[in-house]
């Protein structure tokens, strides 16, 4: 009776098993003919511009570094031990002023010495005129009686010799004369080498040596930098190398002055590319009074191209980069949806991109989430003031 009951309960069990899993079965297969519902997109919000004509003009924009429009190392010719140097670094100098003097004690010792010889060689010279003179006078009497008896053959030889000689020996005190004033002046040169003038007004950029240091040819011992105008070198592209001409105007920005812009010329321009970057030379000075650009800044170089002209543009933010296509946004305002619009483009400025067509003045495109928004796609807008 015990095994009827259990067998009844196990019975019991695998129907009600079977029951429920049939259920699980059945429900499965009504969910899964039900249609899967599409996820909904979540709508963008854009910020939205309207195209507008500006006055531009074709520029071509570089890299480069400020240098000073002169650069001048001051070495000594001449060894010797600096006794001062008066000018600091970033002291300003004029032309011809003493930035270097080395100890002159040796060199006047020297030209005392030389300009002592020359004076022993003059007085020697003077002696010599004056025998010379006798000798003159002495043979000019004896002239006077050729035609006597006065004077013997042997007297009139012997005082024409001793005219000879006198004229020799004035003309080698003079040779002396020459040769100790010529060595005095030369002593003078050594000393006033000893003073080292700046050869041009400038700025005190280095200064590589101290009072007490001994100076060498080789060894440069002050930098003078001329910045009152300061020059900029960009290197043009072979495809930009025709758009640029001495005289153009150019502007300057640097990182080290926010906000500040400077104006200058292009001066030169290389007739040679460097055949392995395809670039060439091309030098702009600019004006510097106050002093603010200094050499070694890194420089942005702004060259203007063309006469100002109008052109529609839209922001550097609206264009769109597609598999190589430039493209924008424009804001379909009676959908809410934006458009993918192909356009041509310009001059490429760091703000604004000039639109050679595509679209039209008062178009409103997407500026920001440009990247983000797809063709035909529903969005929000913000219109930017």
């Amino acid at each position: 009776m015990k095994m009827l009951w259990y067998s009844f309960k196990v019975l019991m069990v695998c129907a009600g098993s079977l029951g429920a899993g049939w259920y699980v079965y059945q429900r499965s297969m009504e969910i899964s003919a039900l249609p899967t519902p599409t996820p909904q997109r979540a709508q963008l919000t854009v910020e939205v511009v309207r195209t507008t004509r500006t006055q531009l003009e074709d520029q071509i924009q570089y890299v480069g570094s400020v240098q000073a429009l002169a650069t001048v190392q001051v070495r000594s010719r001449v060894d010797g031990y600096i006794q001062e140097m008066p000018y600091n670094l970033g002291e300003e100098v004029l032309r011809d002023q003493i930035l270097i003097q080395l100890d002159p004690s040796r060199d006047l010792e020297l030209v005392q010495q030389a300009s002592s010889a020359l004076k022993v060689a003059e007085a020697q010279l003077q002696a010599k005129q004056h025998a010379r003179d006798l000798a003159q006078e002495e043979w000019a009497r004896m002239d006077k009686f050729i035609n006597s008896n006065v004077y013997t053959e042997q007297q009139r030889l012997q005082l024409t010799t001793q005219l000879d000689i006198a004229k020799a020996e004035v003309a080698l005190a003079e040779a002396q004369v020459d040769s100790a004033r010529s060595a005095w002046q030369s002593r003078k040169l050594e000393l006033e080498e000893l003073e080292m003038r700046a050869p041009m007004s400038g700025i005190v950029a280095e200064r590589l040596a101290e009072p007490g240091d001994l100076a060498r040819v080789d060894l440069p011992l002050i930098t003078l930098v001329n910045i009152e105008s300061v020059r900029v070198t960009v290197h043009v592209s072979e495809m930009d190398y025709r758009l640029v001409t001495v005289g153009q105007k150019a502007t300057l920005q640097v990182d080290a002055l926010p906000g500040q812009s400077f104006i200058g010329t292009v001066q030169r321009k290389s007739p040679v590319l460097d055949p392995g970057t395809r670039t060439a030379i091309v030098e702009i000075e600019v004006p510097n009074a106050d002093y603010l650009l200094k050499p070694g800044m890194h420089a942005r170089a702004t060259i203007v191209c063309s006469n100002p002209r109008q052109a529609i543009t839209v922001p550097t933010a609206s264009l769109v980069d597609r598999d190589g296509q430039s493209l924008v946004y424009v804001f379909d305002q009676e959908h809410g949806t934006v458009k993918a619009q192909s356009v041509q483009t310009g001059i490429m400025l760091t703000d604004i991109v000039e639109i050679l067509a595509g679209i039209t003045e008062n178009t409103p495109v997407v500026r920001l989430g440009s990247s983000m928004v797809e063709d035909g796609q529903e969005v929000a807008v913000s219109w930017a003031k």
